[in-house]
């Protein structure tokens, strides 16, 4: 939406709950077609199908990628694997990699836990890597009550709702995070797709200090960070819906609009058409990686799993 259609559009960071916690003015009455964005001329199909091809065609289509891209990347990656086992000198390449980032949960990533859609099998992309997409979002908690309280007994959730009177229970919602704290979050990524200058960038911001508290959004003014070397990267997740906070995420600490994309399908698509072809005689695919890596864990994987992923959600983290 931010890119196709050439719309000059943003994000309101934080989404609604965080602009009824600003207090800013809501509109309660009832939608009227004045609130309606206009349909291609006569709303066919083939309309809105030529309006797509245009944006595509305009430069805006490697914001995407589909199920036969990331086939393609798995079998570049294998031939990559193949020829630097090869080669005794070395793994080097002067050929640009593509990096997929999952940015679901660590047990869905592992398949540890149930996905929410029926009969769809668990775990992940191969080669992909796992960055959940809260490690990128500061959460903030509002209490609509102007009593005397700032905590609250009862949970604090991401969910409804929506009411701001004092009797109304307390909220949670979260924004993107600026600074260091998004750059460290973001740092094992960054690492893994080649890009340099992150203990630079990192010591330029801590210098700043206090003046980079009060403009976070500076993170990219004077950046220090190398992307000359820089992989492709391709942001999944279940549906295609949370790889784009990831995503928004690199864009903001400057990553090459060029080299970012959204795997819109995402684990969903892919599990399912790679457990379809599975059973079909003579599938086109010629993927080297097989879609899952691993059998089923046995309950002692699995448990053993689960305490290393609770030990790191216990741990204190400086972001």
């Amino acid at each position: 939406m931010l890119r196709w259609g050439g719309w000059s559009s943003r994000i309101l960071n934080g989404g609604l709950k965080a602009w009824i916690a600003s207090a800013k003015p809501l509109d309660r009455q009832p939608l009227t077609t004045d609130t309606l964005l206009p349909l291609p001329e006569g709303g066919s199909e083939t309309a809105s199908n030529a309006s797509v091809d245009a944006a595509a065609s305009s430069g805006h289509s490697h914001l995407h990628s589909t199920y036969e891209d990331v086939l393609q990347s798995l079998d570049e990656l294998a031939a990559s694997i193949e020829a630097c086992t090869k080669q005794s000198t070395g793994t080097s390449s002067s050929t640009r990699t593509v990096l997929l980032v999952d940015a679901r949960s660590h047990e869905r990533f592992w398949g540890l836990s149930p996905e929410p859609r029926e009969g769809l099998f668990g775990g992940h992309i191969p080669s992909s890597v796992n960055l959940f997409f809260v490690e990128v979002l500061q959460p903030h908690a509002f209490f609509p009550s102007n009593t005397d309280s700032t905590t609250s007994s009862g949970p604090t959730t991401y969910l409804c709702p929506f009411e701001t009177s004092a009797k109304a229970p307390p909220f949670g919602y979260a924004t993107l995070k600026t600074g260091a704290p998004l750059l460290l979050a973001l740092a094992p990524l960054l690492l893994r797709a080649n890009v340099g200058g992150i203990s630079q960038q990192l010591q330029s911001l801590s210098q700043q200090g206090q003046h980079q508290r009060q403009k976070p959004s500076h993170l990219q003014e004077d950046s220090q960070l190398d992307f000359s070397r820089a992989k492709r990267i391709v942001c999944t997740c279940g549906t295609g819906v949370t790889a784009c906070i990831v995503y928004l995420a690199l864009l903001k600490v400057g990553y090459p609009e060029a080299l970012l994309s959204v795997y819109d399908g995402s684990w969903t698509e892919w599990a399912e058409r790679r457990l379809t072809e599975g059973h079909q005689e003579g599938s086109g695919s010629s993927s080297s990686l097989p879609t899952l890596i691993v059998p089923p864990p046995t309950q002692q994987q699995q448990d053993a799993l689960r305490s290393v992923i609770q030990a790191r959600q216990r741990a204190p983290s400086s972001r």
